[in-house]
């Protein structure tokens, strides 16, 4: 009897998905590594966070505004430099990230500004989305740009 039961709960379990072939996510040809011509590795580049996006933008102006030297470039650069701090400043201190944290609505805090601003409401002082310190990550490539940043400023002020 027992065997009438699973042959019937087989055949109500519909079977077109085992038959379909596995398919892996297409590739496009800037995601795959360099050198790796097996077709046995697929990934996707995840997309770049605003943070690294508006990072690469000042950077490629402070760029051009070093590369043909003078007066008028050093303060362009100088410009730069206090743009970048802006962008790398904390909206509840409003000093340089110490240990910054990133949303999951994506925006950028110090860790100890964020903690307890949920500690009274628990939503993001920005954009009042929901949320929980669970939802709240450490920023490593933020924290390397604050870091390159300092070295910046401290080289500029010597």
């Amino acid at each position: 009897m027992a065997s009438k039961k699973r042959s019937s709960g087989a055949a109500a379990t519909p079977t077109t998905d085992a038959k379909k072939p596995r398919t892996r996510p297409a590739t496009t040809p800037a995601a795959a590594p360099p050198g790796d011509e097996s077709d046995d590795f697929a990934f996707e580049v995840p997309p770049m966070s605003q943070a690294r996006k508006s990072f690469g933008a000042e950077m490629a102006k402070l760029q051009m505004a070093g590369a043909s030297g003078g007066v008028d470039d050093e303060h362009k650069f100088l410009r730069g430099i206090a743009t970048l701090g802006k962008d790398l400043s904390c909206c509840l201190c409003l000093s340089t990230f110490e240990r910054p944290v990133r949303t999951s609505c994506k925006h950028y805090y110090c860790a100890e500004c964020l903690n307890e601003s949920l500690r009274r409401k628990q939503q993001c002082p920005l954009c009042k989305e929901k949320v929980t310190r669970r939802d709240v990550e450490d920023d490593d490539f933020v924290a390397a740009v604050v870091w390159k940043y300092r070295r910046i400023v401290t080289a500029a002020n010597a």
